[in-house]
């Protein structure tokens, strides 16, 4: 084996998803080196993208930062979602409801093909198939051991270290279990995730409450579309062929009357629907960032923009420490600034779930019912909603 090769950084960026790619242009825009360290190549990032519902708040904040061109000349909004039992449906114009502000539909995959196009562009520096092994700290700095594609070992040493490389990254093993408190609920509530090659057949996002499950739809694009279904604990993918899935989501969509635009069905895994928060999300000179850092339930759609917020308010502290307007104990200030947004979205995100899916209690099940009339009947609550549905900094 050669030589192991180094690179000085001063913010080592571990994971080249969204919230990485945001943090890394940020940093770049302001002269603060740093380096995006990814596993993945950059065809296979986009394959693992799932989101596609961008915040008015997190589109704002990447317009100012010049990271929003291509999303803005390419998109759709959406101010609009409903809701539908076999009974009824209700329309929540959520838009009309909070002074006008929308969803903007675009897929995460996209968007991450964007911010690292704009990122290159500025010559910033992303490895990419690059593997991290372990992360060391000193005073002086932190360490990140990693092996190279080529099975060459690199070290990247970095003042600091910022994981955005998901819950079962590196960055989170690296803290030991007693520097934080992890808050952590399973909700025993459990879908089949799908993404599908077909025309949407909705034009917004549908809630369906059906007396076997929940079904829900999600616009991604003009060709590509997501489906939730709730199924039980104990059932397995391998009962879930096209032609079941397809059949299943025209029940509780339509109760059998109609067919959705039909396709080929690409992805499809199995989720057990839980919530997370780390406290705090700093370890001396390691930093969570979004699902690194939380989980929330993908009900309202806050896990992309969540993480996207995470970074805009962790580079400004960065950037302020480079400039030396603040020291290293400020950058305390990340945990207590976001931490109690990212409680208000879980509590919202909870809310949601709840209302929208069938429970095995007949008292849980009319408890939550009455939350979903309560959105039709009270203009108050309506108007809450939709503040917290299109925006959670």
């Amino acid at each position: 084996m050669g030589s192991v090769k180094t690179l000085e950084t001063e913010v080592c960026i571990l994971g080249g998803g969204p919230a990485g790619m945001v943090l890394a242009n940020l940093l770049h825009e302001e002269n603060v080196s740093c380096v995006v360290v990814e596993k993945l190549d950059p065809e296979s990032i986009k394959a693992e993208g799932r989101a596609g519902i961008i915040e008015w708040t997190t589109v704002e904040a990447l317009q100012q930062h010049g990271l929003a061109e291509q999303m803005l000349s390419d998109h759709r909004t959406q101010g609009q979602c409903e809701f539908r039992t076999p009974e009824w449906t209700f329309m929540l114009d959520y838009a009309s409801l909070n002074g006008g502000k929308v969803h903007t539909v675009y897929p995460q995959t996209d968007l991450v093909y964007d911010l690292s196009n704009v990122f290159e562009q500025r010559n910033g520096q992303a490895l990419y198939r690059i593997e991290g092994q372990s992360i060391e700290q000193s005073n002086e700095g932190v360490t990140l051991n990693c092996v190279q594609a080529d099975g060459e070992q690199l070290t990247i040493h970095a003042s600091f270290l910022v994981g955005c490389d998901g819950g079962r990254g590196l960055s989170k093993r690296a803290i030991p279990k007693e520097a934080v408190r992890v808050y952590h609920q399973a909700h025993n509530i459990h879908w089949i995730a799908i993404l599908a090659q077909a025309k949407p057949y909705f034009p917004y996002t549908i809630y369906a409450m059906h007396p076997d499950g929940m079904a829900a739809f999600l616009m991604r694009n003009d060709s590509v579309c997501r489906y939730y279904l709730q199924i039980d604990g104990d059932d397995d993918l391998e009962n879930w062929n096209e032609d079941r899935i397809w059949a299943t989501l025209e029940q509780r969509f339509f109760m059998g009357n109609k067919n959705l635009h039909r396709g080929n069905i690409f992805k499809i895994n199995k989720m057990s629907l839980r919530s997370l928060v780390t406290d705090p999300m700093r370890y001396q000179r390691i930093f969570l960032a979004g699902d690194a850092a939380h989980l929330i339930p993908p009900t309202g759609a806050k896990g992309m923009n969540l993480a996207i917020h995470d970074v805009l308010v962790l580079a400004e502290l960065l950037i302020d420490h480079h400039h030396g307007k603040i020291d290293s104990g400020d950058l305390d200030l990340y945990s207590k600034k976001r931490l109690p947004l990212i409680w208000k979205a879980q509590n919202f995100s909870l809310q949601l779930m709840n209302m929208i899916h069938k429970h095995p209690s007949d008292f849980d099940q009319e408890l939550w019912m009455s939350k979903m009339k309560q959105l039709q009947t009270s203009p108050a609550f309506a108007t809450d909603f939709s503040i917290d549905y299109v925006g959670i900094l």
